[in-house]
């Protein structure tokens, strides 16, 4: 443990004294690396007045950095109570400084982190927690669990995530929900195992607080559409990542699984939670959980296999077909006999009927309504073809013969990803991208957008996915060839760097320098993105400007310094962050 001298009297007068210049307090401060001058410098107000936020003219607010709180962030290893002590007492609107007690709290035992939480909730809610500390915050709330403190941890995260809506508006900004999503994915695993009882509610009502901020739900009959914003509770290509109601079903379906795969809660608890809530969503969910969790309970799987109202309701198709799919087996001979012969009997034909003559007119005939009967019923089988009886598997190929194999049956509705470029080839996909050499593929990247005559056709961020996935499968060439994409639209680069910044983190060994070079050029562009280089309407077709690649240039130098970046680099390193 190091050694600290304690300052003498005559010491702390002089710096006081000296530190009614800021210039010279900034400096004392800055190399200030001894914890003994906590108290004294306490005892003189010096931790008293951090500089408030401040109206600029012209609209705006600017926030001032605080030498005093960058010195106490640095402190908190060495002397966590103290520190602890110092920014439980300050209230500020100062961004920054509540930025520098997230960081001091990251850096203390969980114990003692734990007495900063109301300070963080206290800014959370008054707004003066941005969003680019919200990673630093959302980290704490797993230190406070995995520290033993989950009580602490389960009132930063209701602090933080319990969404707020703008009148009319049924999603968050779309930077709020990059960094609220992100935090969320850390902070499930964590509590969902320490809490379950108490976090698994507030996750539901979070889920239901975005669910009524759509404003078409009907609370009365449960209907909200979440079979065309979240078509499977599971993850799957046809879930939007747009959508945050949807995006928060993933959430709520993670948390409940982890727990009860971790016996922190019963599933019984889990579907009588669920039952709570009148809307579709969760009755989708509760159906979900007693597929996968069949196991614990076959009574209710048969059950609900046996469930006409599931087998005939489009809205639950996908959820009731993958539970016939899964746990047809658990059926009795007999039970089985019941959904086959649902099958046999088919639809209404009458029904059938009267709404083909409605939609064919004079083209209408008793031989369509004999190819839909049939269509119907070989979809039905083909949620379960795998283990139909021999005779009825037979059945299903005939009925796959004469009218065509199915087509996405188990969804109610089908959205085709595959939508073709302005009628030509679609974007390149990372196989193609990575057969390319250098030149090509930088020559490539750089000349291709998306037509905008194609307004459901693929983004610049589709294309950037697959150049990232090629990345992924050739850590080593594309580093060493960092350089090359210096140019590239941010895009490219963010989700380049973003790729590395991840390898690193998980011991992958890649040249180094070349990155560092390429974050050298990145930190010199200007933030905003000329007009003539914008791409897209949002974040989810490209950046709109070089902040993600900024921001993510300085996630990868800590990862580097994190794993021993060469000592030769330090120059490099240094000029990337000092901008």
């Amino acid at each position: 443990m190091p050694f600290f001298k304690t300052p003498t009297q005559a010491q702390i007068e002089a710096a006081i004294q000296r530190m009614r210049s800021p210039e010279f307090a900034a400096y004392f401060l800055s190399r200030l690396h001894n914890p003994k001058w906590i108290a004294p410098l306490a005892e003189n107000g010096l931790f008293a007045s951090p500089p408030p936020a401040a109206q600029v003219e012209g609209g705006g607010t600017s926030y001032a950095h605080w030498p005093a709180s960058k010195y106490l962030a640095r402190m908190a290893t060495e002397a966590p109570a103290e520190v602890a002590e110092v920014f439980a007492g300050i209230h500020t609107d100062n961004a920054f400084v509540i930025g520098d007690t997230v960081d001091a709290a990251l850096a203390m035992p969980a114990n003692v982190a734990s007495s900063l939480v109301p300070a963080v909730c206290r800014a959370a809610a008054e707004g003066t927690l941005w969003w680019n500390h919200f990673k630093e915050a959302s980290d704490l709330c797993v230190r406070l669990v995995e520290g033993g403190e989950a009580g602490a941890a389960m009132q930063l995260a209701e602090a933080l995530f319990t969404p707020t809506f703008k009148e009319g508006e049924d999603e968050l900004s779309r930077l709020d929900e990059h960094w609220y999503k992100e935090g969320l994915s850390r902070v499930v695993p964590a509590l969902a195992a320490a809490r379950a009882r108490v976090f698994l509610p507030k996750v539901c009502e979070w889920l239901l607080a975005a669910v009524e901020a759509k404003g078409y739900v009907d609370s009365e009959s449960g209907r909200d559409g979440s079979y065309t914003w979240r078509p499977a509770i599971e993850e799957h290509g046809q879930n939007h990542d747009y959508d945050f109601a949807g995006v928060m079903v993933g959430f709520v379906r993670e948390a409940l699984e982890l727990a009860i795969q971790g016996q922190h809660l019963s599933l019984p608890e889990a579907l009588e939670l669920l039952d709570r809530y009148r809307y579709l969503v969760f009755a989708r969910i509760r159906l979900h959980l007693i597929r996968v969790f069949a196991e614990q309970s076959p009574d209710l799987a048969c059950q609900c296999m046996l469930n006409s109202g599931y087998f005939n309701d489009l809205l639950f198709q996908h959820e009731y077909s993958l539970l016939l799919c899964d746990r047809f087996g658990m059926l009795s001979a007999d039970e089985q006999q019941t959904i086959l012969g649902w099958i046999n009997d088919g639809p209404d034909r009458n029904a059938v009927r009267e709404m083909l003559e409605g939609h064919f007119g004079e083209e209408f005939t008793e031989e369509k309504v004999d190819n839909y009967v049939q269509a119907w019923q070989r979809d039905r089988l083909s949620w379960f073809c795998d283990s139909l009886p021999p005779e009825w598997r037979e059945r299903y190929g005939q009925l796959v013969e004469a009218v065509g194999p199915p087509d996405h049956a188990d969804f109610p509705f089908w959205m085709d990803s595959g939508l073709e470029w302005g009628g030509e080839k679609p974007p390149k996909d990372a196989a193609e991208l990575s057969a390319m050499s250098t030149d090509d593929l930088v020559a490539y990247l750089s000349s291709w957008r998306p037509d905008p005559s194609q307004p459901l056709g693929a983004t610049l961020s589709d294309q950037a996915t697959a150049f990232e996935t090629a990345v992924e499968k050739d850590l080593q060439r594309f580093a060493t060839e960092a350089a090359a994409f210096a140019n590239l639209h941010p895009t490219y680069i963010s989700r380049f760097l973003g790729k590395y910044n991840v390898a690193i983190q998980n011991g992958a060994e890649v040249p180094i320098e070349p990155l560092v070079d390429l974050c050298l050029v990145v930190v010199q562009k200007p933030v905003q993105l000329p007009r003539e280089q914008q791409v897209g309407g949002d974040l989810f077709d490209a950046d709109q400007s070089w902040e993600y690649a900024k921001n993510t240039v300085a996630d990868l130098i800590r990862q580097m310094c994190d794993h021993n970046a060469p000592f030769t680099l330090r120059e490099k390193l240094w000029a990337c962050l000092a901008p």
